[in-house]
């Protein structure tokens, strides 16, 4: 049975982590094992994803920083070690694939550790940043994978594997009423809401809903689904353009969500493959 350890720079409401946890619940367990996986940031992971995950395979990472306020701690769940590299140590010990994403400079973590295994890295985006964390790991690589052809083209080389990334069924489902999401929402009975779903970063363009909400005037209303470490900074802005807009926090049950949507506008420049487009 092949054991196989992830490396990810956050457990958060992302779709690199969505991605992590629809391959931990729907793997074939008998042929592959998760052996773990090593978070490299030092926020608190998020507890709607962490506490799903250590269902299937035990978390690791560093020290932690002081709590952020907006997160729970993790302490239950993700065994922190004094050093990352005693983290990256256990997962490589117990592995004999690691799968990385996300993470720059992945051999000054690797190296000295006398890793025997396969350690493939991933692209899940384009654009500088996505660009600039691949071309720093690419030495500790032994296979590359992209989720798409666009994000394929973020390793500038040919040798590329191109596996399609898929959306998790039973987060699509619809639950709930659509009328009672949208009460619960504060939206009208005849308003068209235009929805952004997804991480609030600037490289997403998230002003485009709330653009066009302003542009075609009522009964349209700007709908923002989900959250980031530039939160509120993108609410500011978007509320500057768009007084009226509804914010609902990241959705772990995404199909009630869309569902009481009647627009979903994808604007952004630089997806290397959409999960929300994807789910939607």
């Amino acid at each position: 049975m092949l054991r196989v350890g992830f490396v990810t720079p956050n457990l958060v409401l992302g779709g690199a982590e969505y991605w992590i946890l629809g391959l931990l619940k729907y793997c074939d367990p008998a042929r592959i094992a998760f052996s773990g996986m090593v978070v490299t940031n030092a926020e608190a992971c998020d507890a709607a994803i962490w506490r799903q995950a250590a269902n299937y395979a035990p978390i690791y990472g560093g020290p932690l920083k002081e709590r952020n306020e907006t997160r729970h701690s993790d302490s239950g769940d993700v065994r922190r070690f004094a050093t990352l590299s005693e983290a990256f140590g256990r997962l490589c010990g117990d592995s004999d694939v690691v799968v990385a994403w996300g993470v720059p400079n992945l051999p000054r973590y690797l190296d000295g550790l006398g890793f025997a295994g396969q350690v493939v890295l991933v692209s899940h985006g384009a654009g500088e940043w996505t660009e600039s964390v691949l071309e720093s790991s690419k030495p500790a690589a032994h296979r590359l994978v992209a989720v798409s052809r666009a994000a394929a083209e973020s390793f500038h080389v040919s040798d590329v594997s191109v596996i399609h990334n898929g959306g998790d069924h039973q987060r699509c489902q619809v639950t709930l009423p659509r009328d009672h999401v949208r009460r619960a929402w504060g939206a009208g009975a005849d308003e068209k809401l235009v929805g952004y779903v997804g991480r609030f970063s600037w490289e997403k363009n998230p002003l485009a809903a709330a653009v066009a909400a302003r542009e075609l005037g009522p009964p349209f209303r700007a709908a923002y689904i989900g959250g980031g470490w530039k939160g509120e900074e993108v609410k500011r802005a978007v509320l500057g353009v768009a007084p009226d807009a509804i914010f609902v926090p990241p959705q772990f049950q995404i199909g009630n969500a869309l569902n009481a949507l009647d627009v979903l506008l994808l604007a952004s420049p630089s997806e290397g493959f959409s999960l929300a487009l994807t789910e939607a």
